[in-house]
């Protein structure tokens, strides 16, 4: 069986000219293939939050995680 969970979904108020990001300005999503995983856990989701907490993802973004469930 397939599942997908969305993990986070925010939106940041913050323009990229006052956060010195990259000047990304459309909607951004990534999909973290393998999210219930220990990499994911230990090193992926905990970078994603840093850069969320940073405004490095731009003003509008959506972080996805797909997982397969063992049988």
């Amino acid at each position: 069986m397939n599942k997908t969970a969305v993990l986070e979904d925010i939106e940041v108020d913050a323009s990229p000219a006052s956060n010195g990001n990259s000047g990304v300005s459309e909607p951004v999503t990534v999909v973290l293939f393998g999210a219930s995983g220990d990499l994911a856990k230990r090193k992926v989701i905990p970078a994603m939050y840093d850069l969320a907490v940073h405004n490095s993802l731009g003003p509008r973004y959506a972080i996805v995680g797909y997982f397969r469930a063992r049988r």
